[in-house]
């Protein structure tokens, strides 16, 4: 399944699917980049750093859904609370131009592509989900949570 983004400033995305329907939107917070809300088909999810070391915590009512780590090999490792193994998130180009998020066994589940539209002078996403086995709420926050390790990931690059 394909996605395109549409950047609202750069703390507001919205994502839509081949059929231009809107799929969900992420929002981040302006000062603290880590802290995020996302709202997939109505339901909202929280992001929130915790502990030193910055380990991210996705909520969904208060309740825990997935915990993001970043690793000392320049990825993040997605532990989603009722899944036994994790899902790793790295770039695969040296420009970080694109990154793909792979299971346990190192099968890509989505790739995403970045760029920048000049016209505008805003980034654009393009995320391409591979079938797999995961459910379908799962696939439904897929795309939204691939958005958030991607401005993750850009804003680690951009701190060091």
């Amino acid at each position: 399944m394909h996605y395109t983004v549409i950047t609202q400033g750069h703390r507001q995305f919205e994502v839509y699917d081949e059929a231009g329907s809107l799929q969900g939107t992420l929002t981040q917070n302006m000062w603290r980049p880590t802290r995020a809300e996302m709202i997939v088909h109505g339901t909202g999810y929280q992001f929130a750093p915790k502990g030193f070391w910055q380990t991210i915590n996705m909520t969904r009512n208060d309740m825990h859904v997935a915990e993001i780590k970043f690793t000392l090999g320049g990825g993040l490792k997605i532990h989603f609370a009722h899944l036994a193994s994790p899902y790793r998130f790295r770039h695969k180009s040296l420009w970080h131009s694109s990154y793909a998020i792979t299971d346990d066994y190192g099968h890509e589940i989505a790739v995403v592509q970045t760029g920048i539209n000049w016209k505008k002078l805003k980034s654009t996403y393009e995320i391409d989900v591979h079938p797999n086995t995961l459910d379908k709420e799962m696939n439904a926050l897929l795309p939204l949570l691939i958005m958030y390790c991607v401005r993750y990931m850009r804003v680690l690059m951009a701190a060091g």
